[in-house]
């Protein structure tokens, strides 16, 4: 959960793409159209399938790269990593702050799933981060506490942004690449996540209770066969939130009070 540090693929995304975009101009939202036309040079998307241009949340919902390339260039790599620095991402490397591969995930040493849950949280609290830790107290044989861990919070999104992250994300599990593993009853938010050479799954999702991460793949990397997020991690990620939610009331996300966004981004 924190020491094996892998490539996150798409679900870096949201945290370096889609949400320092919107964060930097309220004019941009999920109804905001990004090229989609192919890049020389750049990245291709995975079903081969393009466009002159698709909304934002369309783009995430697909897991898109073509898009998500289009946007780190407005937000710049170095600006998309002092995100990650606020969240404690432990391994950024300088190169990784002019390297806009970032934008899909490629990273010099990669993240955790620790990380990357704390991360997607802030999104759940209108973009507050809190520093996670596995303490919740220590006490004496007689009971008398000892030390009680203080939590601090971080203001890195902000709530327009984490409401219509948030909604974006929840389109990815009704219509996009998380439709099949979207919990039965229960309103959820999530992104798949999937490297070259199908080696690193990963499922990043939350409900308005919980947070939860996961990695799917090999301590030596290697092709798994039929690898997706949406697979053997997305699996994984609803088995454990259909446990973690037994006997919990449903709830459902806060309305959001931000519009859409709209217009077009040129690149």
């Amino acid at each position: 959960a924190f020491q094996s540090y892998r490539q996150p693929g798409s679900t870096i995304k949201p945290l370096v793409d889609y949400g320092p975009l919107m964060d930097l101009n309220d004019r941009y939202g999920p109804s905001t159209l990004i090229g989609n036309a192919p890049i020389k040079d750049g990245p291709r998307n995975l079903d081969d399938l393009y466009s002159s241009s698709m909304t934002m949340q369309h783009a995430l919902s697909l897991s898109k790269n073509v898009p998500a390339w289009n946007v780190m260039s407005i937000v710049g790599p170095k600006r998309a990593m002092g995100y990650l620095y606020k969240m404690e991402f432990r391994h950024i490397s300088p190169l990784d702050e002019a390297a806009m591969a970032t934008a899909l995930g490629g990273f010099t040493y990669g993240t955790n799933t620790l990380e990357m849950a704390s991360a997607y949280s802030a999104f759940n609290r209108d973009g507050q981060f809190i520093s996670p830790t596995c303490i919740e107290r220590i006490t004496r044989a007689d009971g008398t506490l000892v030390y009680t861990p203080t939590t601090e919070t971080i203001s890195v999104y902000t709530p327009r942004t984490s409401q219509l992250m948030t909604k974006m994300l929840r389109n990815v599990m009704t219509s996009g690449t998380g439709s099949r593993v979207q919990l039965t009853g229960r309103p959820s938010a999530g992104k798949t996540g999937t490297t070259n050479e199908l080696k690193d799954g990963w499922f990043v999702g939350y409900t308005p209770q919980y947070t939860t991460a996961v990695w799917v793949g090999y301590d030596t990397p290697r092709t798994i066969r039929g690898l997706q997020g949406g697979t053997y991690p997305g699996r994984i990620w609803r088995n454990i939130m259909t446990i973690l939610h037994e006997g919990l009331p449903v709830e459902n996300f806060p309305p959001t009070n931000y519009g859409n966004g709209g217009g077009s981004i040129k690149v």
